[in-house]
Parts: structure tokens; C-alpha cells; sequence
């Protein structure tokens, strides 16, 4: 599989052996998790926020002097009123964190990074799990933003919308994909169809068997209840997981009786370094199911 990017760093699969669907896919990441969404008919972004991350950052001066400091031109006048207009820092801040979600899904679908002015884009909810977009104050029917909340520290927005919006200067994307519906009546069927939930999977499920098996192994002695991840991991679970994976990457660069080939050594360390740089990953399924971490 050949991952490359477009020069918006939108990733993309550079050897897709056919060109029957759009499949295009889309990474975030922030706090303990990681998250991938992928479509077959449609543009998709994601975006994962984590409330720590920010509280982690901030001062004792007041909330929404820090927010403007940083993001003053990223959101529009109702917007800002929107958050001004929380009871507390805390609702403000789920508010923010929302909204800035959903403005990172919208650039990273179609492509553009921060080369789009975010000023552009309002946000309003429709349901508690739904957003609805106005860009340049007009409302758009070809985006749906779809909101869930990964656990009690982390929430994912997804962006989904129309191939035509895909912004790429070079056209290597392009070329992987086949023609974008161009009636509308079809692309709104296609952004109304269900996706499943997001699902959880933890960092055994990422390695090959010969090394889950060890992880496992020295997990079970210090973390018996993290052998058979049936649920989402907690802050607790994670914090643990993540000790024993430093562990288990060290006891593997000090055996060498692992693998006598010194190539497969230096790839499996590749991934056992990224993972643990990510630390915990979360999959779509069904429609966004499509890439695994490796």
C-alpha cells in the first residue's frame, strides 16, 4: 500500500488497483487516541478533540480572552456569541471544541490544510449529533457533519461531502478516483445513509501475532483486566497500557532471538515506535473501514 499526499497533506492511497470507488480516508489525532474514517462514495474528513489537551494548556486568566487570542479570525461573529453565551468555561469549551472540530474535518476533507480562511465557515446544530454548515453566510446541503463522543475526554466530528470540492493542485488523488455524482438528489442519499459507531482498538490488535503475543504476555503479569479489551479503554486502562507498551519495546530492541532477520527487526521496530507514538487507535467500521494501522 503506497500512502501519499496531496500538497493540502490530504492522504491518500497512490496504488488503488481500481478505480470503481471514491475511497478516500482521513487521520486525526490528539490526546490518547487516534482516529480513522474512510468512504467509498463521498469526500471525507475527520477530526478528534480532546478536552485535556486544552485544559493541560491553560492559564488562570479568563477563557474566552485565551480563546480569542489564538482563534480570533476562525470563527464568525455568531459563533463567537454562540460560546460567549455558555453558563461556564466548561460549556464554553465543549462548544469551542465542537465548532473547531468540525471547521478541521470540512479543510481536511476537501484537502485544503490551513489554506482555507476557517472565518468562512458556521456552524449551527441541527440534532444533538449534527451540525449544519453555512459558508460565506449561505447554507450548503452538499456537507454532513456527524458528531460522537469517543469517551469522556475525547469527541469526533466527521465531515462528509461532494467529490467535486476535493482540492488537488497536482491531480494524483484525482486520478485514483472515478466520476462524483452530479446530481444532487444522489449525493444527499449517499451523506444520508447510516455509518456505524466509531470502535475502539486497542495496540495488540495492531501488532503482528508473534508480538501481541509477548505484549500480552508481560500486560497479563501487571494488568490482568487488559487482556481481553471487550470496551473503550479508560484514562486508567490507557495510562497503563502505555507503560507496559515502553516495556514491552524496550524487552524487544534487548532480545535478539525475535526474528534472525535484521531487516524484519528494523521493520517491526518501525511499527512498534509508531504505535507508541499514537498510543491507542479508534476505526470506523462498515463503509468506514478501510485502513490499519501497521
Amino acid at each position: 500500500v503506497s500512502i501519499r499526499r496531496t500538497r493540502g497533506r490530504k492522504p491518500f492511497c497512490g496504488n488503488l488497483r481500481t478505480k470503481k470507488s471514491n475511497f478516500n480516508f482521513n487521520v486525526s489525532h490528539e490526546g490518547d487516541l487516534v482516529v480513522i474514517a474512510s468512504e467509498s462514495k463521498c469526500l471525507v474528513g475527520v477530526d478528534v478533540c480532546s478536552a485535556l489537551q486544552l485544559v493541560q494548556r491553560r492559564t488562570e486568566t479568563n477563557f474566552l480572552d485565551e480563546l480569542a487570542k489564538s482563534f480570533r479570525h476562525s470563527f464568525s461573529s455568531l459563533e463567537w456569541r454562540t460560546i460567549a453565551s455558555a453558563p461556564d468555561d466548561t460549556s464554553r469549551f465543549q462548544i469551542f471544541r465542537t465548532l473547531w472540530a468540525a471547521k478541521e474535518a470540512f479543510v481536511k476533507a476537501r484537502g485544503d490544510g490551513l489554506l482555507f480562511d476557517l472565518a468562512r465557515l458556521e456552524f449551527s446544530h441541527t440534532t444533538e449529533s449534527e451540525l449544519q454548515l453555512r459558508i460565506d453566510g449561505k447554507l450548503s446541503a452538499e456537507w454532513h457533519f456527524s458528531l460522537q463522543n469517543l469517551d469522556q475526554d475525547h469527541v469526533v466530528c466527521v465531515a462528509r461531502g461532494p467529490m467535486h470540492a476535493v482540492v488537488d493542485s497536482v491531480g494524483d488523488f484525482v486520478k485514483t478516483l472515478q466520476q462524483s455524482p452530479t446530481d444532487h438528489d444522489q449525493l444527499r442519499q449517499v451523506l444520508k445513509e447510516p455509518r456505524d459507531p466509531f470502535s475502539y482498538l486497542y495496540v495488540e490488535q495492531l501488532l503482528p501475532p508473534h508480538y501481541r503475543t509477548q505484549l500480552l504476555a508481560i500486560r497479563s503479569k501487571s494488568a490482568p483486566f487488559l487482556t481481553s479489551p471487550l470496551a473503550p479503554p479508560s484514562l486508567a486502562d490507557r495510562a497503563c497500557s502505555d507503560n507496559n507498551l515502553h516495556a514491552f519495546q524496550q524487552r524487544v530492541s534487548l532480545n535478539e532471538d525475535i526474528d534472525d532477520d535484521e531487516n524484519n527487526k528494523k521493520q517491526s521496530a518501525l511499527r512498534i515506535s509508531a504505535i507508541e507514538a499514537r498510543r491507542a487507535a479508534v476505526s470506523s467500521k462498515s463503509e468506514q473501514t478501510g485502513c490499519t494501522l501497521t
